[in-house]
């Protein structure tokens, strides 16, 4: 019986602290962009993303807004980047030598290192997603 009430205050403790921890994250608010590079109609997601975590990555309000704006996407096998977006895919194509794919920015700027599930965001940040065609000479 006493094992009992120690193990219930313990978990107890746990929880609370836990609730401490999850409450201590800070919402900040980033500006998502999806950009297909369509002449016509290139941005196909502007939205504002509230993210409630300590060092949030790009990762994560890319999913989060996708989530929020219920649209679909794949990540790469590591999950740690964006592979496709909505009908626009990362591919080659074995005709043209042509390779499409998903690049970001944080705030007009390419990172200079890392995935997007490395890269950390604040708040106010600006984080757009630019479907390109790569076509090597």
């Amino acid at each position: 019986m006493k094992f009992t009430r120690v193990l219930a205050l313990v978990l107890v403790g746990i929880m609370a602290v836990l609730c401490m921890a999850s409450c201590g994250a800070e919402t900040i608010n980033v500006n998502l962009k999806i950009n297909c590079g369509d002449p016509e109609f290139p941005i196909i997601l502007d939205v504002e993303v509230p993210l409630k975590a300590n060092d949030p990555t790009v990762l994560q309000a890319f999913v989060e807004g996708c989530i929020l704006n219920q649209m679909d996407y794949t990540l790469t096998e590591d999950e740690e980047s964006v592979k496709d977006i909505d009908v626009y895919k990362d591919y080659v194509d074995t005709e043209t030598n042509t390779t499409y794919y998903w690049y970001y920015t944080i705030n007009g700027a390419e990172p200079t290192s890392g995935k997007a599930a490395d890269n950390t965001v604040s708040d106010g940040d600006v984080i757009e997603y630019i479907y390109t065609e790569y076509i090597p000479e």
